[in-house]
């Protein structure tokens, strides 16, 4: 009797020994057809094409994608980010729960362009087919401040309470208006952050120092912008769009979405 139990254990443990070693190996197969249906939905929502060169698992609850780009159909490519590292909670996961814990991104670049009434970004806060109000193209233009929520409401569920970005680029072209912003090293801890921030528009180059906080979960973001040197920061933009020179030492702002 005792020898049967000792056979059942030990067939038992090898089962689990080679259930595990099939997970693991399979893992990275399973993680691309996830990415993949999520993708296409994504793409089909907002007409866009999005690739990536590869995507696996790192440890236990790490997933990377190497070489990722966005493209809107019939514009720009938007964004290219040579890869894009996600560390999930492992607990959450292992009741099929996907809770991001850090995230950090590598060789990011997003361009912003806009063309007479066209633009790459205007599937961020367009009306989706299935709202059931329709608004046109020159309302959702004006409406500025509901702009702005759905693209901090897009920012707040991405990035959670760490995170570290290096080497991000955002350019802005508008007929003669181009901006460009780069941010060499940008680390969210404990949903504190600080760093610099250099700008170019229409080769008039400022540098930045801003530091601040991200709270996700109350969707709030604080801001607090200064110069590093005896000078003062001038805002992009504004001049090229509506003739205004604005210009201070220190700016600090706080923006917030309602909690849902």
């Amino acid at each position: 009797m005792y020898f049967r139990y000792k056979m059942a254990i030990r067939a038992g443990g090898i089962s689990i020994i080679v259930l595990i070693f099939l997970i693991l190996c399979g893992r990275n197969f399973i993680v691309r057809k996830y990415t993949d249906r999520k993708l296409a939905a994504i793409e089909e929502r907002h007409q866009l094409a999005i690739k990536y060169k590869d995507v696996y698992m790192q440890g236990l609850s790490g997933i990377r994608i190497d070489g990722l780009s966005i493209v809107p159909s019939n514009a720009d490519t938007l964004l290219n980010a040579e890869s894009i590292e996600v560390s999930l909670a492992l607990p959450e996961l292992l009741l099929l729960k996907v809770k991001v814990q850090e995230i950090g991104v590598n060789h990011l670049s997003v361009c912003f362009i806009k063309q007479e009434k066209n633009s790459n970004f205007d599937f961020l806060y367009r009306n989706m087919p299935s709202d059931k109000q329709h608004v046109n193209a020159v309302e959702a233009e004006r409406n500025y401040a509901g702009n702005a929520h759905k693209v901090l409401d897009r920012v707040f569920h991405l990035l959670p309470a760490n995170a570290s970005l290096t080497d991000l680029r955002i350019f802005y072209r508008n007929k003669d208006d181009n901006l460009q912003i780069e941010i060499p090293s940008l680390i969210i801890k404990d949903h504190a952050f600080e760093t610099n921030i250099r700008s170019t528009e229409n080769g008039i180059s400022g540098e930045w120092k801003c530091k601040g906080e991200l709270q996700s979960k109350q969707k709030q973001l604080k801001i607090c912008l200064s110069t590093p040197r005896e000078t003062k920061i001038t805002l992009p933009f504004l001049k090229y769009r509506w003739g205004a020179c604005v210009q201070f030492d220190t700016l600090s702002f706080e923006m917030s979405t309602p909690v849902s």
